[in-house]
């Protein structure tokens, strides 16, 4: 997501293996230059590719405002790895906090339910 027109993105890491099988749809996704087009697409986002031999694939992500994310790539092929480099892009950066549903009771209010026309002045 942007602010202003402005990508929070600042740095996608993508870390893989050569050898695992977890990392072949990451892989075959380097293989086809499609990180390169992202790259190129995005030029304020700072990309790079990082070989961690036998350990599981994942995408690193940090933000303007510091915040830093990770998301696993394991087993996932090239559509779907893709799409987890897209929603890092489109993300702002920050912790959604949820506000949780509203009060219930079982006790409704002693003074009545709120009616949107009564008190109100009648038209001329």
């Amino acid at each position: 997501m942007s602010k202003n027109g402005i990508i929070q993105l600042k740095n996608l890491v993508v870390f893989y293996c050569k050898h695992s099988g977890s990392s072949r749809g990451v892989r075959s996704f380097l293989e086809t230059e499609r990180l390169t087009k992202f790259a190129e697409e995005h030029p304020s986002v700072v990309v790079e590719a990082t070989e961690r031999p036998g350990r599981h694939p994942f995408l690193k992500g940090l933000y303007l405002n510091g915040f830093e994310k990770t998301i696993p790539l394991r087993n996932m092929d090239e559509k779907e790895v893709e799409r987890r480099i897209a929603m890092m892009r489109d993300t702002a950066g920050h912790v959604v906090k949820r506000n949780g549903p509203g009060v219930f009771t079982k006790h409704p209010s002693i003074q009545g339910v709120t009616h949107m026309d009564i008190g109100s002045v009648p038209p001329l």
